[in-house]
């Protein structure tokens, strides 16, 4: 069991991620036991998926599971019994109508349909997505609903627990902590396995993910530096790690080669230089950030040498601008095709390959961004 600890994500991905792509390149296609990559979601897949087609490493043999798709290849060798959601809202809203029951007596009747735990179950007969919602986030913390002072809604979930027993369901929550403890005890379920890009915010998931590294022969877990914005989340997160599978091992940084990609000399020393490798445009809206980015995409395009697009955008601006970039309105539809077939980048994921430095454009007409001055 490898444990590694960075933050900068070119010193992962060079002394981590592309050794261990290699090395695993090697024996995956030979080996009967499988080789997997556990990312939390599919950008990350394709992003070292893109890395890896880049330097030439083979993917054969290595397979890209998410927590899902890793629930499932656990359940191969198990007995886990998941409910589909459907059944889960079912059974809960049966079990609030079995406490709904009202007496004969008219008087009694008015009396109970006043009490807190009858409009609790009505609410909950109604709508039982929040409920059941409430009851996974606690179980995914090692909680149980006795410790929510939620009195009125306890006989509810006491009801909903036995139903969900006797039809031979089980918790996605208690399933993946049975299935932690079984790994300890059970033979090698795959040959190799890396975890990357999961952090405090995937507390939910410890147990599945401590399954999937029990269940390998071996296992190599990378885990990212505390975020400022969340230190003692993220700090709880990866000393659980620690505690669990030993110290993690902090990856060196890269070397930093001085070059003048940024800043020459000559601009350092104040000689005024024309600006040949960036671009600012600016725009009043949306609108016209968008018409921007679309033209500036269409003159990268025109470089036969470009390969890939990268264009970043904040997370909060991604669906705002895509709908934008389809709309019937939008100027050009070669423009809105660029812009769908770029990589979308928010700040928290990195490009693997970049656009490459202006050049002049085969069009006989100047390019002319949208831009607005200050």
């Amino acid at each position: 069991m490898l444990l590694y600890i960075g933050a900068s994500v070119a010193a992962a991905r060079e002394n981590v991620l592309l050794p261990w792509f290699q090395t695993a390149a090697r024996v995956s296609w030979q080996q009967q036991k499988a080789t997997l990559v556990v990312v939390p979601f599919r950008s990350h897949a394709y992003s070292i998926k893109g890395l890896l087609l880049d330097c030439g490493v083979s993917l054969l043999g290595i397979r890209f599971v998410s927590p899902p798709e890793l629930r499932e290849l656990l359940s191969s060798k198990s007995e886990m019994r998941l409910p589909l959601r459907e059944h889960l809202r079912v059974l809960l809203s049966i079990a609030a109508e079995e406490c709904m029951e009202l007496p004969e007596d008219s008087a009694l009747r008015e009396k109970r349909t006043l009490e807190a735990d009858f409009l609790a179950a009505k609410s909950v007969a109604r709508a039982p997505d929040h409920l059941l919602r409430a009851i996974d986030q606690l179980g995914a913390a090692g909680w149980d609903f006795s410790a929510v002072k939620l009195p009125a809604l306890r006989e509810v979930e006491a009801r909903f627990q036995k139903h969900v027993a006797r039809c031979g369901f089980e918790l996605i929550h208690t399933s993946d902590l049975r299935a932690a403890e079984n790994a300890v005890k059970a033979d090698p379920l795959f040959a190799n396995i890396l975890v990357a890009g999961f952090n405090g915010a995937h507390w939910p998931l410890w147990h599945l993910l401590r399954a999937g590294v029990s269940s390998a022969e071996q296992a190599t877990v990378l885990l990212d530096d505390p975020r400022d914005e969340a230190r003692e989340l993220d700090e709880a997160w990866v000393g659980t790690w620690e505690e669990s599978f030993g110290e993690a091992k902090p990856i060196s940084p890269t070397v930093n080669h001085v070059s003048d990609s940024l800043f020459t000399e000559a601009e350092m020393q104040g000689t005024p230089v024309s600006p040949e490798k960036f671009s600012f445009l600016v725009g009043a809206d949306t609108t016209e950030e968008v018409e921007a980015v679309a033209q500036q995409c269409l003159y990268f395009l025109a470089d036969t040498t470009c390969d890939c697009i990268g264009t970043g955008l904040p997370i909060s601006s991604r669906g705002c601008s895509r709908r934008l970039t389809g709309a019937p309105g939008f100027s050009s539809s070669k423009a809105r095709a660029s812009i769908r077939s770029s990589i979308l980048l928010t700040p928290s994921q990195s490009a693997t390959n970049c656009s490459p430095t202006l050049a002049p454009t085969p069009s006989s007409e100047p390019f002319t961004p949208l831009t607005r001055k200050c």
